[in-house]
């Protein structure tokens, strides 16, 4: 018993040490993490929650952009309405603006209350962690295309960068979700994959991360492909638009991450990372 104990601890220290160098490489680090609604809705979340207090309490600057596509989608069926998709983006009149409204805030309040409580039961309790939202991202209207109005649907007119950046200098991790005003008052429903790549981009981050439901883009021989560029990307998205389902949770999410860490590389930010949101530790692995 004795000689098992020491080669545990041995491994523990030695597991220490190795980590040091990475910890001092992302100290300072600025990561953009997406979390889609379908990772929330997952029964390992709150293990994804208590890696990002990890990240953060390892000097991590950390913008965290939360979806909530399925969560609207069940609002809306609970209450027995359909919005229509054009080019595949909802079509968010005034009635469902407000159910979407209704499901990410309550989403935002959940992850707040999550990431306030992730240290609670672990060496670090006491350490004070400060979420922050706000009026980061200004909106516009789509508008008009094809003869569709896209009514509250929107797009990012502006990002308030020095504002991020000052809440990530004071230690706190900023929280943003897919609904954004306009200078004008108005809500408009965002993407949130264009919040994360612009967001990312605008503060010139380290890291865009994005969560699916596999450990990546998944080849032909169901391994995980460790590195794609943009062009290989590119390739991946055209495969995945023609040979499977549009609506399977893997095809989606791993079009919509594609798609805008292709955006994100070609604009500066260095690496992108797609893990799965299913898999315990696969953020801090990554």
């Amino acid at each position: 018993m004795e000689h098992t104990v020491k080669l545990r601890n041995t491994a523990l220290v030695k597991g220490f040490r190795q980590s040091v160098p990475y910890v001092n490489a992302h100290r300072g680090k600025t990561m953009v993490i997406m979390l889609g609604g379908e990772a929330v809705a997952d029964g390992n979340f709150s293990n994804i929650i208590s890696d990002l207090a990890l990240l953060h309490s390892l000097g991590v600057k950390i913008v965290l952009v939360h979806g909530a596509r399925p969560q609207i989608n069940s609002i809306l069926e609970q209450n027995c309405y359909a919005t229509p998709y054009h080019k595949g983006i909802r079509v968010t009149d005034e009635t469902s603006l407000n159910y979407v409204m209704q499901a990410s805030g309550q989403l935002q309040l959940s992850i707040t209350a999550q990431l306030s409580m992730s240290l609670s039961n672990t060496p670090m309790a006491g350490t004070q962690l400060n979420v922050v939202s706000g009026n980061f991202v200004i909106s516009q209207p789509l508008g008009v295309d094809d003869g569709v109005d896209y009514c509250h649907s929107g797009k990012i007119r502006r990002i308030d960068v020095d504002g991020i950046n000052r809440m990530l200098d004071q230690g706190s991790i900023v929280l943003l979700g897919p609904i954004a005003s306009s200078v004008t008052g108005e809500s408009f429903n965002l993407l949130s994959e264009e919040v994360a790549t612009q967001v990312a981009i605008k503060l010139k981050a380290d890291k865009l991360i994005g969560f699916c439901s596999e450990q990546g883009v998944i080849d032909d021989n169901g391994n995980a492909v460790a590195e794609l560029f943009p062009i290989e990307a590119e390739h991946v998205i055209k495969k995945l638009t023609e040979n499977t389902a549009p609506d399977t949770d893997y095809n989606s999410g791993t079009l919509r991450f594609l798609k805008g860490s292709i955006a994100a590389c070609r604009a500066g930010v260095p690496r992108s990372h797609l893990i799965s949101y299913k898999v315990d530790g696969a953020l801090i692995q990554e």
